[in-house]
């Protein structure tokens, strides 16, 4: 996986402001684990993103796309300081499809 963290902003910005996007990486190696975190400053956009990119390629792997769910303290601190990323329905998350 190639994505970047300004692959993030640029396609999942094309619906909505996106307030906080994470690629998720090995603590070890720092490669992609696969998946990760978008918030957008609506619902509506995140929605959107469901709706559009959900089945589309982002760096050439077809990425599902669902709305986030909390994972209570976790995801707090995975969110580095943002705190949950499905703030009243404005977080999504992303992964993958393996190839």
């Amino acid at each position: 996986w190639s994505a970047t963290q300004d692959t993030l902003y640029s396609t999942f910005g094309t619906v909505g402001t996106v307030r906080f996007a994470r690629l998720c990486t090995d603590a070890n190696t720092g490669d992609s684990r696969g998946f990760g975190f978008v918030s957008y400053t609506n619902k509506d956009a995140a929605v959107a993103a469901i709706t559009k990119l959900n089945g589309k390629n982002m760096d050439g792997r077809q990425i599902v796309v669902l709305s986030a769910t909390s994972r209570g303290e976790n995801l707090k601190k995975e969110s580095n300081g943002h705190g949950n990323f499905n703030e009243t329905g404005k977080g999504i998350c992303f992964k993958f499809q393996k190839g």
